[in-house]
């Protein structure tokens, strides 16, 4: 099994080299390591060449010529990729030395699970520990249930619990992640998470394999909520319930839809076949309720056949939402 790490980096000097060695001091050396480079200033690419002199695995260094962004810019240093396993990397974190042992391990044992990842430490700036783990915050016990119960996929559909600087995936599905799309509700690590989890297992490591760094530059981390005394959350922009909300549904329509035409295009290379028909039901079970006539005597016989399909229980609130299209 040869693995490949996709690095992509913008002006991270103040990070970098402390990410950079805790890769060359992996107990399983990556195969290559491929770095998209976002045009950084001098610094950082310096730091990335000399890095790339030394080190003891193959180091592919590209310098973009326009500025990509994040989600292209990940597309690319996945597509350039040529390991049987790509595990993703940010810039800015520290690596435990046998993470990518971790993990090879998880795809040799298991030969259908298409993707990995694993709870995260959660650090400051500085490196020193936030005294709480990222899965308390991001992956809960109920979803960890589903997710063993072979629920993967409808659990990313409602929300991203899969950080990307934590996942591993193989790279036969290239062809179905690929491009990545941008949408409202998910980042580049949310749209890998739910298009593999369509089509195969997904493993989750429940051992802390990175430290996740928190610092202002940083695009997605965990925040202090702005007075408030709680314990930071995620602060994924849009990260919403996607199917638990009890509101205008046609945006979250045209969301799914996108989902689902991604699938029902690769459906010849990859067995989405239930993946395809549980957003078929959820875009149908939305469409009712979206278009819920206004005489409250057609709406009970719609309300009725949701019903009696479940459709409530399966894809909204249950009595809760019954209940509001009854009043509502």
């Amino acid at each position: 099994m040869r693995i490949s790490v996709a690095l992509c980096t913008y002006n991270g000097e103040s990070y970098l080299e402390h990410q950079l060695e805790s890769i060359a001091r992996q107990t399983r050396k990556p195969d290559e390591l491929v770095v998209c480079d976002d045009q950084s200033n001098p610094v950082t690419k310096k730091i990335l060449k000399d890095f790339a002199a030394r080190a003891c695995f193959p180091v592919r260094l590209f310098f973009n010529q326009v500025n990509l962004g994040t989600f292209k810019n990940f597309e690319q240093a996945i597509e350039l990729c040529t390991g049987d396993v790509i595990a993703l990397s940010d810039q800015d974190d520290v690596w435990h030395p046998h993470k990518l042992s971790r993990l090879a391990s998880v795809f040799s044992a298991k030969p259908k699970v298409g993707l990995a990842f694993s709870d995260a430490e959660v650090v400051m700036h500085d490196l020193r520990p936030a005294a709480f783990n990222l899965w308390e915050r991001t992956f809960c016990p109920q979803d960890q249930k589903l997710f063993k119960a072979g629920k993967a996929f409808e659990v990313l559909l409602k929300r991203n619990v899969v950080t990307g600087a934590t996942m591993a995936f193989r790279s036969q599905f290239k062809e179905l992640i690929l491009p990545i799309t941008e949408t409202v509700y998910r980042y580049h690590d949310g749209w890998i998470a739910l298009m593999i989890a369509a089509a195969a297992e997904v493993e989750f490591i429940p051992e802390p394999l990175i430290l996740y760094r928190q610092h202002d530059e940083q695009l997605v981390g965990l925040r202090p909520q702005p007075n408030s005394k709680t314990k930071p959350r995620l602060s994924y922009d849009g990260l919403h319930s996607l199917v638990s909300r009890d509101y205008n549904y046609s945006h979250d329509i045209t969301q799914l839809d996108i989902y689902f035409k991604r699938l029902f295009s690769r459906r010849g290379a990859f067995d989405c076949r239930r993946s395809l028909l549980w957003l078929e039901n959820l875009i149908n079970h939305y469409q009712a309720r979206d278009q819920m006539p206004l005489k409250r005597m057609e709406r009970i016989q719609v309300i009725l056949h949701e019903l009696k399909s479940r459709n409530y229980f399966y894809y909204s609130k249950g009595f809760r939402s019954i209940l509001k299209d009854l009043l509502c």
